[in-house]
């Protein structure tokens, strides 16, 4: 006579019921619904936060961790359209960090280099020097 359980197919078997992998009832449910984002993920949201258009210092120590990660070779070329936002700004050393950005991926990334013709062009007609 074969065993015939009363647990649906597809769910999770009790602890101690024998099927399956009893170490799965001391496992907390938040171990399974929250997913641990990327650290490039982590920047994106960084960026995108309204807070940090407001604060010009955190704005520029995200920035500055970007390239940082960029330098040690961590694609971060998904973060080009939240880099491209972030070169509207009086901030000189921004737009120098995110002209370095621009630079290293627009040779490997001629697609997305295009997105960013009318800022340039933009950015060589201002009146400051330091921006032309």
């Amino acid at each position: 006579m074969s065993h015939t359980s009363s647990i649906p197919p597809g769910a999770i078997p009790p602890p101690g019921s024998g099927g399956g992998n009893s170490d799965l009832g001391a496992v907390p449910d938040s171990y399974f619904t929250e997913s641990r984002k990327g650290e490039v993920n982590e920047l994106r949201t960084l960026l995108r936060n309204f807070a940090t258009e407001r604060d010009q210092n955190r704005k520029r120590d995200i920035i500055k961790k970007v390239i940082a990660y960029m330098t040690l070779g961590i694609d971060v070329s998904r973060l080009f359209a939240e880099m491209m936002l972030a070169i509207e700004t009086r901030d000189l050393v921004v737009k120098k960090m995110v002209y370095l950005f621009l630079c290293n991926y627009a040779t490997s990334h001629p697609e997305l280099a295009q997105m960013c013709t009318n800022t340039l062009v933009k950015d060589c007609g201002n009146d400051d020097p330091m921006v032309r």
